[in-house]
Parts: C-alpha cells; structure tokens; sequence
C-alpha cells in the first residue's frame, strides 16, 4: 500500500521561476494549481477518514455497503462488488471479512450459482447506514454551503473537465 505524504511545504511561485530556468516546461500557475488541488483533496480525504471512524466505519467499508444498499435485492456478488468499486477481487476480500466480522454482511449461497456466493447488507448494515446517512450528508452540504449555486456549477464543470483528462492518460 503506498504511503501518502500530506505535503505541506509547497514550494513559492520564486522557487518554481528559478527551476524553471534549468526546466522550461514548467508552466508554475499549473503546477500551483494542481499541488494546492492535492492539498485539498488530501486533507478532504482526512477530515473525512476522521468523521466516519466515529461510526466505527471506513469509506471503503461504507462504499461497498452503499454498493449493496442501492441493489433492490441488497446484494451482489464478490466479483460484482468488486468492478463497481473499481478494486482488485483481493482487496474485496478482506474487505468483506471486515464487514462480516462486525455483521452488516451475510454470505449466502447463490441461487442463481451454487459455485458463488452472494454478499448480502443485514439489517444491523442497513441499521448501521440509516444511522450514518443523515451525518453524512449534512457533512456533504456544510462543505458545499460556502459556495454560491454559481460557484457550485463552475466547481462541477472545471471537476468534470480535470477528470476527463485524468481518464484519458
């Protein structure tokens, strides 16, 4: 697992303009940009991490819940949940064994399969995410509350252009 550095010494516009000296191709306001977009999203990331913890969850934990929660049969295969998660099948794993371990996943047999089994939200998962849900999303719009609808549209468009870029790499 790689090891995530909270950089916070970012480097000045002055340090950027000497390298750039021996670099022609740094374009500094990009540079700036994209570091400052990292320290964002990283201490989003951490702030969150924090808050969920509080409700002895983790956001892959709680990812993969909300997977099983939108099914209308609140279930899904290992395989499944592994492509809507967008993670390795090993990952899912331990994953699971964390959830069954604290009950808010059953494994079944597959009906449809008797080689698979299903991955199945128990009513104490459900429980747990009905009591979750609210916090989360007041904590979703407290964030987004110091934005103007303008602002918000704008953040969602330059968000939408940035990541189709990122996808096209």
């Amino acid at each position: 697992m790689p090891i995530n550095i909270n950089l916070r010494d970012i480097p000045t516009r002055e340090l950027l303009l000497a390298y750039k000296e021996e670099m022609s191709e740094i374009n500094i306001t990009n540079v700036l940009l994209y570091l400052d977009f990292q320290k964002v999203a990283r201490d989003l990331s951490k702030n969150y991490d924090s808050f969920i913890e509080t409700f002895q969850l983790t956001e892959a934990k709680f990812t993969l819940m909300m997977l099983l929660y939108r099914e209308n049969s609140k279930s899904l295969t290992p395989i499944e949940l592994s492509k809507k998660a967008g993670v390795k099948k090993a990952t899912i794993t331990g994953l699971l064994a964390g959830l069954e371990k604290s009950e808010f996943i059953i494994r079944e047999k597959n009906i449809n399969d008797g080689r698979s089994t299903m991955i199945v939200l128990s009513k104490k998962g459900i429980a747990k995410l009905k009591e979750f849900l609210p916090y989360n999303y007041l904590k979703a719009n407290k964030m987004m509350d110091v934005l103007s609808d303008v602002e918000k549209e704008n953040l969602q468009l330059i968000l939408n252009k940035i990541k189709g870029d990122t996808n096209n790499e």
